[in-house]
């Protein structure tokens, strides 16, 4: 709401077109939602009057007949008393009696609430002159309520609570009206004259005047000078003569009065009494109007730049009302500038997510109706996606924007919203998805043009992941790719090698990944422009890198990474760099120096509220708990990621989470759950085409298995593990082919471990050292089973001093478990014993039930002390 104000018209003689330039401003605000009143208080010369006889501005519906005005309110005041309006108990019922409505067009926005524009005229024609003359305006009598009169007249105005602006046209001269309406009824003045001298010294001694009400404490707060009418030729003489002005103003008022406007001289209004804001707008004097309701609506804090600021304040902190207020009354004012910052807003939030999305979502149904663009509803879906809510939802708002786009036949957005349809019913309905994704390409063939085409086809990769359907994928973002060469178009060319790069590692084609992730970063480090291509190829080598077991080469490019991305002050990046060196660090056994990276990495991924960075590492950190042991904290992590996996709806991530839910299962004794999350987390995997998921989660499964002693199931689940791994071209996997061959050796009576100990001795050159620990764990637990003791604790020293330099202390429990084991078949009680507690103090800690828990507890208990009996001590 803007407080509503008063201004007054006032010029010091006739003829400078004071009344039309109050009629065409209040026209003006009118139009842009305003509520605004014209009140003829020039009594003896009332032209705005004459104007209710004019149909073409009258509203169609207003009557005709002029009705009671200024006189009869002032007649009543003196002569009526009790019955005049002004004393009236309740004063507003009447008022309609004393007002005609003017005709304006609607407003430009749909959503804006229209404006009025009221004209209070002088009187009616019927006893007009007569109860002029009985009022004898410079009368003693009148004289001497006038202040009173002005007062009571001002608030009746302002209480009546239905204008916003109120123009007061007064007399010229130095009449009572004219002292009436400008000390005491307005707020501001605007003082039109002329030119020549005869105006100039009459507005100066005026205005001398005015400065003086400043002692009564009256008069206008504000006071501006408007020059009219002013030729729009004679440059060097106007000039001139605006000068000479400025030095006679300054002469008789003592101050440096300027002019804040002038309005040109239009020869049609000699002719006519034309609304130039209506019939001729983009005149000089059209544009003038214009500037002059800037002025006025400046004033009083209701101008475009006000609005502006109010609507950029409004989405700053989150005041969706209030942002809805100020960009409705913003674009009622300009409609142009209204349209570019809801472009603007609804680009910026595009991309928020979580609780801000859902925040922000009911934004873009107000831009909607500033500019009824289909862009809108389809970046409300996107956003609808990114604050998780159901699909019903978002379908709600892609079935708005292809109703919009249809109605406009804007084919370019509809295959668009095609496309984001096909990702939105990808989990529900793959074969629509699919029928989707075609049609928007076949449409995208039709109308767009070749660089559109390329994004088409990039968006049809993405949702085709989805589904997922990685062979479609990797076609369409080559067909981007064949398009985007042949236009030579750079930006096209990165985006579409990133995607190829992602896609060929998901489907651990390595070596096709490579080749695209190492020409990303080729042609990515020529430009500057294009430094987050190279983070992007840098990412995607490092984790190509992991994958294949080139760990120091891993190092090198995560360094470098962190190092670029430190420098761009790209924090996401930073915190990917961390990620990725606190996985390397925790596979070397650098346990310290992984978490203080992880740790790093949380708090940025939480300060951007990036909650897919936020799970990932408390996922990271769990296992890191699971390296070192700490069942408790491992657990704990792994379901807060799980938790957040959830409700952010990533499928990959929740799978993850289960994994290391059921490792830790698996290491408590817990099978039945162990069991249960493994073919969870498969089933999830399997849906997603993961192979290396797949491969991993079968790898635990068969572990699961061998333990239980279903060895059958082990080499199975084993089996195929190595299978998928062998065809996905990974480096060797000799800790999996130990776990297989001991599975094989477990189920049948071969005493032969030579396959065995030649893969143990393979892992034991493995880059990551839960590999190494595990391996000798492994041949140490067979040969144990097999009678080989003197060998088992030669495996399992291995295993124990590798578990103890690096703090693997899960590794290092169960290898002092089967050494206590080994000592007590070889008859050796006080090292089992040690070893026996060493272990039970761990498995107590962690609530782990071991399979031979019973027997290490009587191991792990002390020899009986012999009973002697006390010598007497001689007298």
């Amino acid at each position: 709401m803007i407080k509503p104000i008063i201004i007054t018209f006032y010029s010091f003689r006739g003829g400078v077109g004071r009344s039309m330039a109050m009629l065409n401003a209040g026209y003006l605000l009118a139009r842009s939602g305003r509520r605004v009143l014209l009140v003829d208080f020039d009594l003896e010369a009332p032209g705005l009057t004459r104007l209710i006889d004019r149909q073409d501005i009258l509203k169609p519906k207003a009557k005709p007949s002029t009705p009671k005005g200024m006189v009869d309110i002032i007649h009543g005041y003196l002569f009526a008393k009790e019955k005049s309006i002004l004393r009236a108990k309740n004063p507003y019922r009447s008022l309609n009696s004393y007002l005609s409505q003017l005709d304006i067009p609607k407003p430009k926005v749909s959503s804006a609430k229209p404006g009025t524009l009221h004209l209070m005229p002088a009187g009616r024609k019927r006893n007009y002159e007569k109860q002029l003359g009985e009022l004898y305006m410079s009368s003693r009598q009148f004289k001497d309520i006038r202040k009173s009169f002005a007062t009571r007249f001002r608030q009746f105005l302002l209480d009546s609570g239905r204008f916003d602006y109120i123009f007061i046209d007064a007399r010229t001269g130095f009449s009572d009206e004219g002292y009436i309406a400008a000390k005491f009824l307005c707020d501001h003045l605007i003082v039109l004259s002329g030119l020549n001298d005869q105006n100039i010294k009459g507005t100066a001694d005026f205005l001398t005047k005015v400065a003086a009400w400043k002692d009564e404490d009256a008069g206008p707060q504000k006071v501006v000078l408007v020059a009219s009418p002013v030729c729009e030729y004679e440059d060097d003489k106007k000039k001139k003569r605006y000068k000479e002005a400025r030095e006679t103003l300054k002469k008789v008022t003592g101050a440096d009065i300027g002019f804040s406007l002038s309005l040109p001289y239009h020869p049609r209004l000699s002719l006519y009494e034309e609304l130039v804001a209506i019939k001729w707008p983009d005149s000089g004097l059209g544009r003038a109007y214009r500037d002059l309701e800037h002025i006025i609506r400046d004033i009083n804090h209701d101008a475009r730049d006000h609005w502006a600021k109010r609507t950029r304040d409004a989405l700053e902190h989150r005041k969706i009302e209030d942002f809805d207020a100020a960009i409705t009354e913003l674009a009622a004012i300009d409609l142009e500038q209204a349209v570019n910052i809801a472009r603007q807003t609804s680009i910026s939030f595009e991309d928020s997510v979580g609780e801000r999305a859902r925040e922000i979502l009911p934004v873009f149904d107000l831009l909607e109706k500033i500019d009824m663009e289909p862009l809108y509803a389809l970046q409300a879906a996107r956003v609808a996606r990114n604050a998780r809510l159901s699909n019903g939802q978002i379908l709600k708002y892609l079935d708005r924007a292809e109703a919009i786009a249809r109605q406009q036949d804007y084919h370019p957005l509809l295959s668009v919203i095609l496309i984001e349809r096909a990702s939105c019913v990808a989990d529900s309905d793959t074969a629509r998805a699919r029928q989707l994704i075609q049609k928007a390409l076949v449409l995208s063939k039709a109308h767009d043009t070749q660089d559109l085409r390329v994004r088409r086809l990039l968006q049809a990769s993405n949702a085709d992941e989805l589904l997922p359907d990685y062979t479609a994928a990797i076609t369409h973002a080559q067909h981007a790719l064949h398009i985007a060469r042949n236009l030579d178009q750079k930006d096209f060319i990165l985006s579409t090698l990133k995607q190829l790069a992602w896609l060929h590692t998901r489907q651990t084609n390595y070596a096709d990944a490579r080749q695209a992730a190492e020409e990303l970063l080729k042609l990515s480090s020529t430009h500057l422009d294009n430094s987050v291509y190279v983070l992007n190829a840098l990412e995607s080598l490092a984790d190509l890198d992991i994958h294949q077991g080139h760990y120091s080469a891993a190092h090198r490019r995560l360094n470098d990474l962190l190092k670029i991305s430190r420098e761009q002050n790209s924090s996401l990046y930073i915190a990917a760099a961390l990620n990725g060196l606190a996985e390397l660090n925790c596979e070397e056994g650098s346990f310290a120096k992984a978490r203080s990276q992880s740790r790093e990495a949380l708090t940025i991924f939480s300060e951007l509220n990036f909650r897919d960075g936020i799970s990932a590492m408390h996922d990271m950190i769990s296992s890191l708990d699971l390296a070192q042991g700490d069942y408790t904290a491992a657990k704990r992590g792994a379901k807060r990621s799980l938790r957040i996996f959830y409700r952010l709806h990533n499928r990959q991530g929740i799978s993850c989470a289960i994994h290391r839910l059921a490792v830790l299962d698996r290491l408590q004794g817990n099978s039945s759950s162990a069991r249960k999350h493994y073919e969870e987390s498969l089933k999830i995997d399997r849906k997603l085409g993961d192979r290396r998921g797949i491969a991993t989660t079968l790898w635990g499964l068969g572990e699961q298995h061998r333990l239980t002693g279903n060895y059958t199931g082990a080499l199975k689940a084993f089996n195929e593990s190595l299978r998928i791994l062998r065809q996905t071209r990974l480096a060797d996997n000799p800790l999996l082919e130990a776990n297989a061959e001991a599975a094989r050796l477990q189920s049948n009576t071969a005493r032969s471990l030579t396959k065995l100990r030649s893969l143990v001795n393979r892992a034991d050159q493995a880059h990551d050292v839960n590999d190494r620990a595990e391996s000798h764990l492994l041949l140490g637990t067979i040969e144990r089973e097999r009678g080989l003791f003197k060998k088992a604790l030669q495996s399992l020293k291995k295993a124990s001093v590798t578990a103890e330099k690096f703090q693997i202390r899960d590794t290092l429990a169960f290898a002092q478990a089967q050494r206590a084991l080994c000592f007590a078949s070889l008859a050796q009680p006080d090292d089992a014993a040690k070893a026996a507690n060493a272990a039970l103090k761990f498995f107590k800690a962690q609530n782990v039930r071991h399979p031979n828990a019973a027997e290490l507890k009587k191991l792990a208990k002390p020899p009986a002390k012999s009973k002697r009996k006390k010598k007497s001590k001689k007298p």
